[in-house]
């Protein structure tokens, strides 16, 4: 019976644990689609929660931050951090494409990317 517990809760936490990244990414990416030169009121309301939620994780922070930052591009400093998340393979796919499309934003997200962020959507 304890083992079972045990498993259980470990589900349960995964289960959080990727209902919390989902939400991160979807976030990021509904902020991006609508994205024009810097994040508005309201992206950057969404995006500090992001900062705040005791269940994101540090990359989710990373990636919120700096794109809380971008005033038309990414700072030099945020685009070493991203490229480094982007290059890891340990870090998840949707947040190594969330790295990649803000690391290359130049006022607004191109056509390739937006259809890159659709995808992470569905």
């Amino acid at each position: 019976m304890r083992v079972l517990a045990v498993v259980v809760a470990l589900g349960i936490l995964a289960n959080t644990t990727e209902a919390a990244e989902r939400r991160a990414v979807r976030t990021i990416t509904a902020v991006l689609l609508t994205f024009s030169h810097s994040p508005s009121a309201a992206d950057r309301e969404a995006l500090e929660e992001i900062l705040n939620d005791e269940a994101a994780t540090a990359c989710e922070r990373v990636v919120a931050r700096a794109l809380l930052k971008v005033r038309h591009i990414a700072s030099a400093e945020d685009k070493r951090a991203l490229e480094e998340m982007i290059t890891d393979q340990t870090i998840p796919e949707s947040l190594r494409t969330l790295s990649a499309v803000i690391f290359n934003l130049t006022h607004t997200i191109n056509d390739e990317d937006r259809r890159t962020l659709k995808a992470l959507l569905k």
